[in-house]
């Protein structure tokens, strides 16, 4: 390689570590995308179905701590369009699911009532529902244990862990 090359990578190198920084701090969390473009009905289902699998407690629900965003961003950047399709599906049967039983949407449910939904579903592993709700599940649980909060003050998790102690006594 030239030198005027390898220096012109260089600086383009150090231009992009500079520049990186003062472009991510300017992030918002409207600027990002939320995945799916699901309707305001169906995104109200998804945060009740989470919160369903893990409601709030003395600790944060799955809902204050957006999952269903996470579950959301998760089905459209990761999985093929079948399963996205699937999915969506998934969120509309559950409801129709629901309306034959309550005669009201999965949201507007009560918590006794989405959870027999919900144990119902868990039982029947021959309904077509089933690959939904197993999905719909493991996402959930996915997401909440790697929030943020899950992971700094339960798990005690750092981002560089342990310390640099340059000068220690080697007792040997």
């Amino acid at each position: 390689m030239k030198r005027r090359q390898s220096l012109k990578y260089l600086s383009i190198g150090i231009g992009s570590f500079i520049t990186l920084p003062s472009w991510a701090n300017g992030w918002q969390a409207k600027d990002v995308q939320h995945g799916l473009k699901l309707p305001l009905e169906t995104q109200n289902t998804l945060a009740e179905l989470v919160e369903a699998f893990i409601p709030q407690t003395d600790t944060p629900g799955a809902k204050e701590l957006g999952v269903h965003q996470f579950i959301q961003k998760i089905v459209a950047d990761c999985l093929d369009k079948n399963s996205r399709d699937a999915f969506q599906k998934g969120i509309g049967q559950l409801d129709e699911l629901t309306k034959n039983n309550y005669s009201k949407s999965f949201a507007e449910c009560t918590p006794t009532q989405r959870i027999e939904v919900l144990q119902q579903l868990e039982n029947d592993k021959n309904h077509e529902l089933s690959k939904f709700y197993d999905l719909a599940k493991n996402l959930t649980i996915q997401g909440y244990l790697s929030s943020e909060l899950i992971m700094v003050k339960y798990y005690d998790y750092k981002m560089i862990p342990g310390k640099f102690q340059p000068c220690v006594p080697v007792n040997g």
